[in-house]
């Protein structure tokens, strides 16, 4: 069990970690395309 959760712990840490970049990079789309509507109204 030990060994099992030490193998999985990089991997799931590297998918959370991409999971937050895309989340990240899709937040920071969503802001650019809203102030692009909101400023041709």
């Amino acid at each position: 069990m030990g060994r099992y959760t030490r193998l999985a712990d990089p991997k799931i840490l590297f998918i959370k970690r991409l999971l937050y970049n895309n989340i990240k990079k899709a937040y920071f789309i969503f802001l650019a395309i809203q102030s692009w509507y909101s400023q041709i109204g």
